[in-house]
């Protein structure tokens, strides 16, 4: 999926991203793809107000998809 380049928010054209980790050292692994897999969540925040967005990155979709329960 392609990020919008314009905040669906505020309008603004601003942003800022990062990779971070879903392994949730003191937590729970938030995107569970495998034993001992990993996987990282791209967070995109707008530099106009802020809003957040999480993307799992293309490369771990296709385990996204064998792991998880389609929705009806």
């Amino acid at each position: 999926m392609k990020a919008q380049s314009v905040c669906q928010n505020c309008g603004g054209t601003k942003f800022f991203s990062k990779l971070v980790s879903a392994s949730g050292t003191h937590g729970p692994n938030l995107l569970p793809v495998g034993w001992f897999t990993f996987g990282k969540f791209k967070i995109r925040v707008c530099g106009g107000c802020g809003l957040v967005t999480w993307f799992v990155p293309e490369a771990l979709l296709p385990k996204v998809k064998e792991k998880f329960d389609q929705e009806s």
